[in-house]
């Protein structure tokens, strides 16, 4: 399947819209050029592979996500999540939540690779609540 300009753009977009996020603190964080950016989400440029590898660190998901049109982000399936709280998530809040399911996608697809069982969680609170 060829590369999506256009859908790379829409991806990159609803990423940057759902964790509330400037063009500058894009810029800012990925060393990536405002006009790249730009062109990016307008679906007029074509990243290039280490552009590509540098937002799927930047917004902590697989690039896999990026360059296919069969999987959707990990936002995007917690849609209702943010519909239901999300005038009270913080951007530090939707970080951490995207950094969560991050993690956990990363565990998931580690486990497969290694054919590991996983073993059931026991949690015991300890501290204050």
């Amino acid at each position: 399947m060829p590369f999506d300009v256009a859908e790379f753009g829409r991806k990159l977009r609803r990423y940057r819209e759902q964790r509330q996020l400037t063009h500058d603190e894009i810029v800012a964080g990925t060393g990536i050029a405002l006009h790249r950016l730009e062109g990016f989400e307008s679906g007029n440029l074509t990243p290039t592979g280490d552009e590509v590898l540098i937002f799927a660190d930047f917004f902590q998901c697989d690039y896999r996500f990026f360059v296919s049109n069969e999987k959707l982000a990990a936002f995007e399936q917690t849609e209702y999540l943010y519909r239901r709280f999300g005038e009270e998530f913080s951007k530090t809040d939707r970080k951490s939540i995207q950094e969560f399911f991050f993690l956990c996608e990363c565990e998931a697809f580690l486990l497969t690779e290694l054919q590991r069982k996983t073993e059931p969680f026991h949690f015991t609170a300890t501290g204050c609540v």
